[in-house]
């Protein structure tokens, strides 16, 4: 059985709005101008569907975010 539209991605980046990779354990930023620490990407973007990912705040507050709060790309490639 085949699946339209499918394929393997090997490897995914999350950069930051500079083009920084962007690994676990690192300080992100929001829109609001808090910051927060990267846990891990919960969801990769597909067609329709934003990426979500994981994220700390200092307070013990932990939570999925779609990516673009914080300005983050998640995209498919390796890495630089």
């Amino acid at each position: 059985m085949s699946v339209k539209n499918s394929r393997k991605v090997d490897s995914w980046d999350v950069k930051d709005r500079d083009g920084r990779i962007i690994r676990e354990g690192d300080t992100i930023v929001d829109f609001r101008g808090e910051e927060a620490e990267f846990v891990r990407v919960q969801r990769y973007p597909r067609p329709g569907k934003q990426a979500l990912i994981h994220a700390k705040y200092p307070d013990g507050w932990e939570h999925d975010y779609y990516a673009s709060v914080f300005g983050l790309i998640v995209q498919e490639g390796g890495e630089e």
